[in-house]
């Protein structure tokens, strides 16, 4: 038979704080929202604004949740220059401008590409050009990049870069 003296010293230890590491890492894994498992290649800047001000509505940027991560399906064409952009008609004002709305409201930019040939929507990208890539992820101003490398389909993983 347990005793009653040793079971509320046990139960007070369960719900006892755990004490961060004080490393300069994040205390949760980066949270947020992604639109690929939901809407897939019906991406658009409205939708990311539109959405990111759902997040603060909700309360879930004040849970931790301050990333918007746009996945596939935001560029154009490959152009004369070599450079692959965002699609005008999708974002008409530019990454930059969705870019400082999110930053404005407090909230991380996330962006997916590819280092293969395409993307898996199927969009070109910079399989010989990681340099051309950075330039233009960098003018959008991102806080974060995945970068997936073409893998056979039964390993697929993804990479940060920054």
């Amino acid at each position: 038979m347990v005793r009653s003296s040793s079971v509320v010293p046990a139960a007070v230890s369960l719900f006892h704080v755990a004490q961060a590491v004080s490393n300069g890492l994040a205390i949760t894994p980066p949270m947020g929202w992604n639109n690929w498992n939901s809407l897939a290649c019906n991406v658009s800047e409205d939708l990311l604004l539109s959405t990111s001000k759902k997040l603060i509505d909700l309360g879930l940027q004040d849970l931790g949740y301050d990333h918007v991560v746009l996945d596939d399906c935001w560029q154009s064409p490959r152009g004369d220059d070599g450079y692959v952009n965002a699609d005008k008609e999708k974002f008409p004002r530019g990454m930059k401008h969705v870019s400082d709305e999110l930053h404005s409201v407090g909230f991380k930019f996330g962006m997916y590409s590819s280092a293969g040939e395409m993307t898996c929507a199927r969009f070109g990208q910079y399989l010989t050009s990681k340099s051309r890539c950075r330039v233009v992820l960098i003018s959008f101003q991102l806080d974060h990049s995945i970068m997936k490398p073409k893998m056979p389909r039964t390993s697929q993983t993804g990479a940060w870069i920054s």
